[in-house]
C-alpha cells in the first residue's frame, strides 16, 4: 500500500479511531495502568485511504482524503502512530510482505513495525450488515454535539454509566432524546426538529464514551442510524452510525431503559429551595478558584450560598479555605431566606464543563436533595443536567467552617 495525505487529516482519523479505548471499564483498571494497545488497519483502495479500529465489539472505519499510489493494507498499532510528530504532506508506504510501514514527509521519516497478528482480529471484527434496519437520519453536527454534552465520566468506581438514545416520530417534527446516566446524575439533550428524520421510533443504550469524539472527525452533513434487533427482543442489539466518510458499529448494553423525564417531573413536584442564572464561564472560573485550595485528589464539598442579592461558593480542606463570588442574575429563594446548596466538586464541575457555552445556565436546588442545571433560551429542545446534593448532615461542619 502507498498513498499521500495531509498530516492533519490523518492524525484526526487516528485520534478518532483511538477513541474506542475509552470503552474499557475503568472499574477494572488498576491505578497508573496503561490503556490496552489499539489495533488498527490502514487500507488503500482505488476509493482512497481508510483507517479502521476495533475494540470490545465496536468497530470504526474512517475515510481519509488521499492520493492513491498503490492499493494494499497494513496492520498497525494506532498508539504508536499517534505518538509521532507528523506535519505537512505525508507518504504512507508498506511494501507487500514487509514487516514495517514507512511514514514520511519532506523533513522526517518514521519506520514502524507492522502488527501482522491483527489480521485475524479484523477478519472476525467486521460487523455483519445483513438484517440492519435504517431508523433515522439527522445532522451529524447535532448528534456529535448531543453525544458530547451528555457524556458523563466515571468519577466514582461504583458508577454504572450508560448513554440512552430515543427517537420518536411526531406529527410536525420528530424528537431526539439522548441521555447520559449514572447512579447519581443524568445529562440530557432533547431536540424537536424536522431535520431529525425518524422512519421508525426506536431506542437503545450504549456505553457513554467515544461516539462524540468519533463524530467530531466526520465531515459529512448527515448520519444514518441503523439497528439490528433480534426477533425475540424489543431493544436493538447492534447500532450502526453511517456517513459518507465514516462507518461506526456499537454493540448495545442490555440494561433497563430509565425515564429521565419522570425523574425530572418527580423532582419539580417537590419544593424549590433556590434558583439563579449564571454564565458558564463565570461558574467555571469560580470552580477553578475554589479548587486551588485542594492539596490532593479528594473532591471538595462545595457550598453555594444563595442570598437575595448575591451567590457565593466556598470550600475547605483542612486549614485551607476558599470563597468566590459568582456574578448571578434572576435570583429566587423559595422562602425568601438565604439557602446553601451542598455539592460534590467533581460532579458539579463535570456537568458545568459539559454544558454549552452559548447560553446562560439556570441553577436550581430542589428538596434540599437535587440540583438541576439547565441551559436557558434553547429553542425547540432542552439541555439539562441533574445531580444529587451531598449529605447535609455528614458534611455540615466542614462546609460551614469554610466561611468562618
Amino acid at each position: 500500500m502507498k498513498a499521500t495525505t495531509k498530516a492533519t487529516e490523518f492524525k484526526k482519523a487516528i485520534k478518532a479511531a483511538l477513541a474506542l479505548q475509552r470503552l474499557s471499564d475503568p472499574k477494572t483498571k488498576k491505578k497508573d495502568e496503561q490503556p490496552i494497545p489499539m489495533k488498527g488497519r490502514l487500507t488503500v483502495t482505488e476509493k482512497g485511504l481508510f483507517v479502521e479500529s476495533t475494540f470490545l465489539g465496536a468497530y470504526v472505519k474512517l475515510a481519509v482524503p488521499a492520493t492513491v499510489m498503490r492499493p494494499g493494507r497494513a496492520y498497525v498499532e494506532l498508539d504508536s502512530i499517534s505518538k509521532l510528530r507528523l506535519s505537512g504532506e505525508l507518504t504512507l508506504d508498506a511494501q507487500n510482505d514487509a514487516d514495517q510501514i514507512e511514514i514520511s514527509n519532506k523533513k522526517s521519516k518514521f519506520n514502524l513495525a507492522l502488527d501482522t497478528d491483527s489480521e485475524d482480529l479484523f477478519k472476525t471484527a467486521q460487523p455483519d450488515i445483513t438484517n440492519l434496519k435504517a431508523v433515522v437520519k439527522l445532522p451529524t453536527a447535532m448528534l456529535a454535539a448531543a453525544a458530547s454534552m451528555v457524556e458523563l465520566k466515571h468519577i466514582l468506581k461504583v458508577d454504572d454509566l450508560r448513554m440512552q438514545f430515543q427517537f420518536r416520530r411526531g406529527k410536525k417534527a420528530n424528537r431526539l432524546d439522548i441521555c447520559g446516566i449514572d447512579f447519581f446524575s443524568y445529562a440530557r439533550f432533547v431536540r424537536i426538529s424536522p431535520t431529525v428524520k425518524v422512519r421508525t421510533s426506536t431506542k437503545f443504550i450504549l456505553k457513554p464514551t467515544a461516539l462524540g469524539r468519533i463524530l467530531d472527525s466526520v465531515t459529512a452533513k448527515e448520519v444514518v442510524i441503523s439497528v439490528h434487533t433480534r426477533a425475540e427482543e424489543e431493544m436493538a442489539s447492534m447500532v450502526r452510525f453511517q456517513t459518507e466518510d465514516a462507518d461506526v458499529f456499537y454493540p448495545t448494553l442490555d440494561l433497563p431503559f430509565q425515564d429521565a423525564e419522570q425523574a425530572y417531573q418527580s423532582t419539580i413536584a417537590g419544593v424549590c429551595d433556590s434558583k439563579f442564572s449564571v454564565k458558564r464561564k463565570d461558574m467555571m472560573e469560580a470552580l477553578n478558584d475554589i479548587k486551588s485550595v485542594s492539596s490532593d485528589s479528594t473532591p471538595l464539598v462545595l457550598n453555594i450560598r444563595v442570598t437575595p442579592k448575591k451567590v457565593q461558593m466556598a470550600a475547605r480542606q483542612e486549614k485551607n479555605k476558599a470563597l468566590s463570588t459568582i456574578p448571578s442574575e434572576r435570583i429566587e429563594l423559595g422562602d425568601g431566606e438565604p439557602h446553601i446548596i451542598y455539592v460534590n466538586q467533581l460532579y458539579f464541575t463535570e456537568v458545568v464543563a459539559l454544558a454549552p457555552d452559548v447560553a446562560p445556565l439556570r441553577i436550581e436546588s430542589w428538596n434540599r436533595a437535587q440540583i438541576i442545571v439547565r441551559a436557558e433560551n434553547i429553542q425547540d429542545g432542552t439541555i439539562e443536567y441533574y445531580l444529587s446534593q451531598v449529605d447535609l448532615q455528614k458534611h455540615r461542619e466542614d462546609v460551614e467552617s469554610s466561611r468562618d
